[in-house]
């Protein structure tokens, strides 16, 4: 997708208001409008079937690999069910561990549990909302000491 200029984002802000007459937003509605060529929204779609159907099916299979689950006995002899793949984290490229493996490897564990705290912590910011700055607050505490952790090794 794009990178969506400022005044590019105010329009796009513009149309999905108009589009949410009644406070509501579906992706139905928002394909529908940016399918017309003078939409501030056009660009951002990808208007080439073919193409975008692979996209969706690597989507798909994004979502596959997601729903397969695995038990991990930790180190504390707890028992969890995990997904069997974890997403690699951004540097590394596009793919999954196998988090059996990840599990094993203290570095990489904590890279991606960084990468997960740092996802929690933008959804908890997103929300905006007061009831949850005590959680954000902790969960930055967490992550500044997992980034010593990770750093020190």
């Amino acid at each position: 997708m794009p990178r969506i200029s400022s005044k590019r984002l105010a329009a796009i802000r513009e149309e999905l208001e108009a589009i949410a007459k009644s406070g509501v937003l579906t992706p139905e509605e928002v394909v529908r409008s940016a399918s017309n060529p003078n939409s501030a929204m056009h660009d951002q779609f990808n208007w080439d079937d073919q193409e975008a159907a692979h996209n969706y099916r690597l989507q798909q299979a994004r979502q596959l690999i997601k729903t397969v689950t695995v038990e991990i006995v930790r180190q504390d002899n707890k028992v969890v069910l995990a997904p069997m793949f974890t997403q690699a984290p951004r540097k590394s490229g596009e793919g999954y561990y196998h988090t059996q493996i990840i599990a094993r490897n203290t570095p990489s564990r904590l890279e991606i549990v960084l990468m997960r705290l740092n996802q929690i912590s933008t959804m908890l910011h997103n929300l905006a909302a007061p009831e949850v700055d005590d959680l954000l607050s902790e969960v930055n505490r967490v992550k500044a000491r997992l980034e010593r952790q990770l750093n020190s090794d």
